[in-house]
């Protein structure tokens, strides 16, 4: 692919395809570089690679504005989906979780409720807003009981996977905080009937302990 671009460095496919090899498997070159000529060389996307190249150099750089901008000129690439879910994660890790999620409302209306990446995108960030209640020494009994809230959100998009029993694990650890114990244990049963392992048999005696020196 770098012989492509040496013998035609103007080619925008080229160019993108060496950047995308560059990136995709961690190879020495500057991508950003390729992508930038992708871009200056095809401004009007004739070639159909501009988009694509906007898009990723976007997300190199972290830069919101520019992949916010991507998605109104291109709201139809096939990059769109992706650029939505890493807008998410980069107000995630702000954090703001209202924008995250208003990304994943908008990606929703325009590739529609049941798409499959979006699901599992939207069920991991909803789990992440919530261990982050759960991990905050700082948090209130109201903050864990909105995470609470945010977790039975969560649930149908987790559903049947090893993530819905991480979902009711944090749950389970919300409520013990709270001092609720019986919803703790419900919680916590759940985890260890959907994926026994150790972590969970440990919260169970965990709660276990807590009961019997309330």
């Amino acid at each position: 692919m770098k012989k492509a671009v040496e013998d035609n460095p103007n080619d925008p496919a080229a160019n993108f395809n060496l950047a995308d090899k560059i990136v995709s498997n961690g190879l020495e070159g500057d991508a950003k570089t390729y992508l930038n000529n992708t871009i200056s060389n095809d401004p009007g996307n004739a070639a159909g690679y501009t988009d694509d190249a906007k898009f990723l150099l976007a997300y190199l750089n972290e830069d919101e504005s520019a992949l916010s901008a991507a998605l109104k000129e291109y709201p139809t690439s096939n990059k769109a989906k992706d650029a939505y879910m890493n807008l998410a994660s980069f107000y995630a890790a702000k954090p703001d979780f209202k924008m995250a999620d208003a990304m994943y409302k908008e990606a929703f209306r325009n590739f529609g409720e049941n798409d499959v990446d979006l699901r599992q995108g939207y069920g991991g960030l909803l789990m992440g807003e919530a261990y982050a209640t759960m991990k905050d020494e700082k948090s209130t009994a109201a903050k864990r009981n909105e995470a609470i809230a945010v977790l039975e959100k969560c649930l149908p998009y987790v559903k049947g996977s090893v993530n819905e029993a991480s979902a009711y694990y944090i749950m389970s650890d919300l409520y013990l905080q709270n001092k609720d114990f019986q919803m703790a244990d419900q919680c916590i049963d759940k985890s260890i009937l959907i994926y026994d392992k150790k972590s969970y048999r440990d919260q169970k005696e965990k709660i276990g302990k807590q009961k019997t020196t309330k």
